[in-house]
């Protein structure tokens, strides 16, 4: 996101009049996705590698199937 657009997600966010239990949740959620997404990223980077032709190993067409399947 650009700085503008975090500037007016921000400014939307104070304009709400959150408590501070909302905040706390609010911040736990922003939090979170960032450590599932960095998760996430690097299973999707192997998946797009091998769809590419750019095998790291030897895995048989069955395993990355079931890899999809629970992607």
């Amino acid at each position: 996101m650009t700085t503008v657009a975090l500037n007016a997600l921000w400014t939307y966010i104070e304009s709400l009049g959150l408590s501070a239990k909302n905040r706390k949740w609010l911040a736990d959620k922003l939090i979170e996705p960032t450590k599932s997404r960095t998760k996430t990223s690097t299973g999707s980077s192997s998946l797009r590698n091998a769809f590419s032709g750019n095998w790291e190993s030897d895995v048989d067409s069955v395993s990355y199937a079931q890899m999809l399947r629970e992607a």
